[in-house]
């Protein structure tokens, strides 16, 4: 796990969020890398987010899966966790990322910048419940911007090609049981001690809480093939188009809750415990559900 601390890009809480994280992570048996990334907004500083950060964040990525079989980790399972302004960079990496190039000279490369997985953490904690709710509505409107293009995509390849339908059917079921089985065998975390998270001074403003959950959501191309995969199940070409539109509007609706009430348990501190421990038993049954949709849409055919 690549660790970024955060600090709003002027600075890096490197001791909390850097350190101590990787120790925690340490002793659970994950190996840990803590990044130091040019701060954008330090006094003089003439870097940028996006082109120097997110530089940094992308060789770290590169380097660690290029070394991995001198450090006895899998290639295929290194992941990002950032925090606050790190948060930001861990967006950035699962967005805006490369498969390197295999003639490159520099060996580091040639290999993918890609996290298997990214961690964006603590909006709530380190900017409050106000901005973690907002952040919360940010990620349920981004569902009308999927919903709506999976209306669109589905109707189109319905209507002109089965070939093309065939080919989203088996993919989309195939991306489904996988990570349906991957949801099937989550461990029981274990809790991280009370006060190890450090709060961050600072409120982030409504406006930039609300992009954030909308960017996070919006451009994450997971969440593309999961509502193709949904509406190819749900939705056929026949449907009325009211009962489309309540579809999606329900799908943003809970999704915004959901994250609100997320933002709220996060947001204090006595429950974190009791949600780590019980939190494997929602990732299995969600795994149990998201089989069987995906052996319904294996068997489903274009009407």
């Amino acid at each position: 796990m690549v660790v970024a601390p955060g600090g709003g890009h002027s600075q890096l809480v490197i001791d909390k969020e850097g350190w101590q994280v990787a120790d925690w992570l340490n002793k659970n048996e994950i190996a840990a890398f803590v990044l130091k990334y040019r701060l954008a907004r330090a006094v003089g500083s003439h870097y940028t987010v996006p082109g120097d950060a997110l530089a940094d964040a992308s060789r770290a990525m590169r380097m660690v899966r290029s070394r991995a079989t001198e450090w006895s980790i899998d290639p295929n399972r290194i992941g990002f966790i950032g925090f606050s302004a790190g948060g930001e960079l861990a967006a950035l990496m699962e967005t805006r990322f490369d498969a390197g190039s295999s003639s490159d000279g520099d060996p580091i490369d040639r290999v993918s910048s890609r996290p298997d997985f990214a961690v964006v953490v603590r909006e709530s904690v380190t900017h409050g419940r106000r901005a973690g709710t907002w952040t919360a509505l940010g990620v349920g409107s981004a569902i009308f911007l999927h919903v709506g293009y999976s209306l669109l995509g589905i109707g189109l390849i319905v209507s002109q090609s089965i070939v093309l339908f065939n080919a989203l059917k088996w993919a989309a079921a195939a991306y489904l049981l996988y990570i349906g089985f991957k949801a099937l065998r989550a461990q029981p975390a274990k809790p991280a001690a009370e006060g190890e998270l450090h709060r961050e001074a600072g409120e982030r403003t409504p406006r930039g809480a609300f992009t954030a959950g909308f960017v996070t959501n919006g451009l994450n191309p997971k969440a593309t093939l999961f509502f193709l995969s949904l509406f190819t199940v749900v939705i056929n070409p026949h449907t009325p188009l009211a009962i489309q539109a309540g579809y999606g509007v329900y799908l943003a609706v809970a999704t915004a809750l959901w994250f609100c009430l997320v933002a709220m348990l996060f947001s204090q501190q006595r429950v974190r415990a009791g949600f780590a421990r019980m939190g494997h038993w929602f990732d299995r049954t969600m795994g149990a559900v998201l089989i069987a949709i995906g052996v319904k849409l294996a068997f489903t055919s274009a009407k």
